[in-house]
């Protein structure tokens, strides 16, 4: 293929740059808050399934390494093993020029590089177990005799499962082909064999959920239960957020592809490419109607446009597809992979290096709100300048802080209370506290003749709640503690001392 060398080139750019932000960007609110599941393993979370928690355990081993690229480490071996798995199953069906393309869609995709591929996120495992379980399911329409393959199947949506209840819906896509395409396989006992094999799997986290209300699975429901009025707004963020998401260049490319081959060669799709095309469109399409009424996030359809990445490698392996020819083709990849990596240099230099913030409010206890860079800078900061306010301002040793949301309480633990080995605890709701009303962060013993403070940043201002009021008296006007970027104030770190009632 023409332009390969240059694809090479490109996707190894983009890896070394991965690895280079996963080193120095700070933990973002999710990634530090699946650090508090790898910090106390259990068979369920109350936002997701306990892989992400085993996986950061298992690169931090055991928690005892503190450092961002530890962390992070599973998400990068995750989304290197994942690009070979492309690369290997589009050969098995098309050529190695279509595998090549399907390459480079993946790795110029901010979705299987970013966002599952270098942040730590429950999607990081779960594509690799999404992808493996694509090809156990190209392989059962694939064969005359899958039986094998149906319970592979079972077994890697099982684990995609535990990484994100999003997993099951590989069994409902290969539900729908078999009705549409193959119905005798209704009747291959290994079918349901391949079915019990993912329950018996995701059976732990199904107990545990038993065991507290089945708060999962309500938690989820309750963000996408509302159907009494259109949001338009919401439609249109989930729609862009797929643009962006998935490479405005390459999800045009995928775009033009499949409805190119969806006119003109409807009828000589092979089996492997109506399973995809089922694949692909099923979360993309259910995620786009639910945002029509509900909040969604656009990351929720994007295993949907993996499933499209291997699509068009196929098809474009075997042909070339209307306007793009092979070299055509060469330099769309080109421009797709060089706006990845021109956007993780603008990504860092702007969250490292920015003056101060972007934020439109500059009122003292709300500077920073709105600017999502500041979720990933400042933290270590705030820890080296709330220990010299300890040991300066106070005179003392330690401190207890005090918590009343799982946003910034995640942030605190880990960059604050743990390596200065302060006391910490949590007050409030548990649509407020989520996993952290399971988990007990205090660092030791509080004593009572520490200074107690309950802690929160203008970036993400929270009063003190009616639980913490219920439990403290505030005994003084707040503290304000300045976080610079780049020489400039971009937030505040706010104290309020309390006193136990």
């Amino acid at each position: 293929m023409k332009n390969e060398k240059w694809l090479y080139l490109l996707i190894t750019i983009s890896v070394l740059l991965r690895l280079f932000l996963s080193a120095q960007l700070e933990l973002g609110n999710d990634e530090v808050y699946y650090t508090i599941y790898a910090k106390q393993l259990q068979p369920g979370y109350f936002d997701h399934p306990p892989l992400v928690g085993y996986l950061i355990s298992l690169t931090s081993l055991g928690s005892t390494l503190h450092s961002e690229f530890a962390i992070r480490l599973g998400a990068i071996a995750c989304s290197l093993f994942n690009l070979w798995l492309i690369y290997e199953i589009v050969l098995l069906w098309s050529s190695r020029r279509g595998a090549l393309i399907a390459l480079a869609l993946a790795a110029a995709s901010p979705y299987l590089s970013l966002i599952a591929g270098t942040m730590i996120m429950p999607d990081s495992a779960m594509q690799t177990f999404w992808i493996a379980a694509l090809y156990a399911a190209l392989r059962i329409v694939s064969e005359k005799n899958p039986e094998k393959y149906f319970l592979l199947f079972g077994i890697m949506v099982g684990l995609a499962s535990l990484s994100k209840i999003h997993g099951i819906m590989l069994w409902a896509t290969l539900g729908l082909y078999i009705l549409f395409f193959n119905i005798r396989q209704l009747k291959n006992p290994f079918l349901y064999l391949g079915f019990l094999a993912t329950l018996i799997i995701i059976s732990p986290y199904i107990i545990w959920n038993a065991d507290n209300d089945f708060i999962s699975f309500t938690f989820h429901q309750n963000r996408v239960n509302h159907f009494s009025s259109l949001q338009i707004d919401s439609f249109i963020r989930e729609l862009l957020g797929g643009f962006l998401y998935n490479n405005p260049i390459s999800y045009v490319l995928i775009t033009i592809v499949v409805f190119r081959e969806l006119r003109s060669n409807r009828s000589e799709q092979s089996p492997q490419q109506k399973f995809l095309l089922i694949a692909g469109g099923l979360p993309i399409v259910l995620f786009l109607s639910l945002s029509l009424f509900n909040d969604t996030l656009p990351h929720w359809s994007a295993p949907g446009f993996t499933c499209l990445i291997v699509y068009v490698g196929i098809c474009l392996g075997k042909h070339e597809v209307g306007y793009f020819s092979e070299q055509r083709t060469g330099n769309w990849l080109k421009m797709a992979l060089s706006l990845l990596c021109v956007a993780m240099v603008g990504l860092f230099s702007f969250i490292s290096y920015y003056p101060g913030t972007t934020s439109g409010n500059k009122k003292l206890e709300m500077l920073g709100d709105g600017d999502p860079s500041l979720d990933l800078y400042g933290w270590k900061q705030a820890s080296e300048k709330l220990q010299i306010f300890v040991n300066d301002s106070l005179h003392q040793k330690s401190i207890t802080l005090v918590c009343s949301k799982w946003f910034p309480a995640a942030h605190v633990y880990h960059y604050i209370a743990e390596p200065n080995r302060f006391a910490m605890l949590t007050y409030g709701e548990l649509q407020d506290l989520h996993t952290f009303r399971w988990f007990a962060p205090t660092n030791g013993a509080v004593s009572k003749d520490q200074p107690i403070y309950f802690i929160t940043f203008s970036n993400m201002f929270q009063a003190p709640s009616t639980a913490v009021l219920n439990a403290f008296d505030i005994t003084s006007t707040p503290v304000y503690i300045p976080i610079l970027r780049n020489g400039v104030v971009a937030k505040y770190m706010v104290l309020y001392e309390m006193r136990e009632k």
